[in-house]
């Protein structure tokens, strides 16, 4: 894509690899990348396009002729729906037009704009890794030229490069954001575990009996059960109240009625009863009356 044949400075080459990341990774990773290829090829612009939460493709990151930039990105915030860079992401494949004056039918808006700045050759590389594909690299040149296969080979590389650290540190922020989420869940989890035991303790009653009555106290009065949890682990917070609010009532077994008139529990006659311990009970305070003769 460039008349220079000279080999590229080995120390922009590792460029992408060999510097530090700062806070704003992934815009400084972009950036670099734009500005390497722009100075290796000897281009007019560079550009690094990500998808937009809209449509299309926007402009991340780019380097080169400002007046040049401006043309061709007029807006930061444009969502870009046609052109090079557009059809390189979506086909995930390399895009190439080593003259755009003499076919602008290609890409009609691009083309015009290009016209404007002076671009007549343009090159783009899909930013892929492991199979998924995160942008486009975009490479303007106002000459008409073609890419060699050496150039071509170091610009995958560039590409791939900035891709795996690009997916690596969002993989990263991801998992700091869950880490985040996760002690945030077990932070509030251990004052509620502690009032769980004081109030089994000064009630003489199960953990989750405990557990219960706390849930139901907090939902009745629209109160946190994480804050009152804690005030109760504090000694801050009367315990009388929790430990007389009254739980759910057990649900009653639901009752079918035979055709002799009596009330029949449990499962239909063609089962075999598994009586529970309420069951039980019900069964030692009350003996059913002898079966009727007809």
């Amino acid at each position: 894509m460039t008349r220079h044949q000279s080999s590229p400075d080995p120390t922009v080459r590792v460029g992408v690899a060999a510097e530090p990341i700062p806070a704003e990774a992934e815009a400084h990773l972009l950036r670099l990348l734009a500005s390497n290829c722009t100075s290796l090829f000897h281009l007019a612009a560079s550009c690094v396009m990500l998808p937009s939460p809209i449509a299309g493709l926007r402009l991340a990151a780019s380097s080169g002729e400002s007046a040049l930039l401006r043309v061709l990105f007029p807006s930061a915030d444009e969502d870009h729906v046609e052109g090079p860079c557009v059809d390189g992401y979506t086909l995930e494949q390399q895009v190439s037009e080593t003259d755009l004056v003499t076919d602008p039918s290609r890409w009609p808006a691009f083309a015009q704009l290009a016209d404007q700045a002076g671009i007549l050759a343009v090159h783009v590389m899909p930013l892929q890794t492991a199979g998924q594909t995160i942008g486009a690299l975009g490479l303007f040149a106002t000459h008409t030229t073609a890419v060699t296969a050496d150039q071509e080979r170091l610009i995958h590389a560039l590409a791939e490069v900035t891709a795996i650290a690009v997916v690596g540190q969002r993989a990263a922020e991801d998992a700091h954001v869950r880490a985040g989420q996760l002690q945030t869940a077990l932070d509030s989890r251990v004052p509620i575990e502690q009032a769980k035991g004081i109030l089994a303790a000064l009630g003489g009653i199960r953990v989750d009996q405990a557990f219960h009555m706390l849930r139901a106290y907090v939902r009745s009065n629209r109160l946190m059960l994480t804050e009152v949890a804690r005030q109760i682990a504090a000694g801050e917070r009367d315990t009388k109240p929790i430990l007389a609010t009254p739980t759910e009532p057990r649900t009653k077994p639901r009752h079918t009625r035979r055709s002799g008139g009596r009330a029949r529990s449990g499962p239909p006659p063609n089962q075999t009863p598994n009586p529970t311990p309420h069951d039980r009970i019900d069964e030692d305070n009350h003996q059913p009356a002898p079966d009727q003769k007809p």
